[in-house]
């Protein structure tokens, strides 16, 4: 892991991680609301599926990342 960001600055990494927060609480909130709506909007009395909500938000996160670091890692290397 080290390998795939020691040429990115430590300044842009934390730009990437900040747009990625943001991307993924965006994309999580649409997510939930579209595949858990009934506990949210109707209140239910089952158990909330908190890991399902979780994985909403981790995926687009990781995805957004990944994406970011892929493209500062190609910028760097052609410079």
């Amino acid at each position: 892991m080290l390998n795939f960001l020691k040429n990115i600055p430590s300044s842009d990494l934390k730009v990437c991680y900040r747009e990625s927060v943001k991307v993924s609480l965006v994309v999580g909130t649409i997510l939930s609301l579209i595949n858990q709506y009934q506990f949210i909007i109707h209140g239910l009395t089952a158990q909330l599926p908190i890991l399902k909500i979780g994985m909403n938000y981790l995926v687009p996160f990781c995805v957004a990342t990944y994406s970011r670091i892929k493209t500062l890692q190609q910028q760097f290397n052609q410079s």
